[in-house]
């Protein structure tokens, strides 16, 4: 999970590292460019915890239905039920794991941030601009086996 985190984190701040070296190019300083970071993770931990939750407690009372390996109990046309449905409720939620990932993903978002928070319009133009020797290298060498 921790490896899939980072992976979303340096995807999205490779996306996201023009946006923020306009920021600094207008005068932002690190710490804004680091707040707005933490923000960013804050709302969207914020909106996707609740929508999370919904979902999960939805599948598992469907989950609560089973009978076996894709095999549900229904009501029959009496409304008599074939099978109790598991009770689901957040009761038995255990925040702390919840409340760890969501600390580890904003340590992660800010710890990216403050690797491109110093980079500026100009530079990043500069890095945009040079090709990466590894992907120069990777490409060559395909170029070399498919021959």
């Amino acid at each position: 999970m921790l490896s899939f985190l980072i992976s979303l984190t340096a995807t999205q701040m490779r996306d996201q590292a023009g946006e923020f070296a306009v920021f600094v190019s207008r005068g932002a300083g690190r710490g804004q460019v680091l707040a707005l970071a933490a923000v960013e993770a804050l709302l969207i931990a914020g909106v996707a915890l609740p929508v999370g939750l919904i979902l999960a407690l939805g599948l598992a009372t469907a989950l609560g239905f089973s009978t076996g390996f894709l095999a549900f109990a229904l009501e029959t046309a009496s409304g008599v039920s074939l099978a109790r449905p598991l009770h689901v409720g957040l009761h038995a939620l255990d925040w702390r794991p919840v409340a760890a990932i969501i600390g580890i993903s904003l340590s992660i978002r800010v710890a990216a941030a403050w690797r491109i928070s110093h980079i500026n319009l100009a530079g990043f133009e500069r890095q945009q601009a040079r090709p990466v020797a590894l992907w120069t290298a990777g490409r060559l060498l395909l170029i070399a086996v498919r021959k």
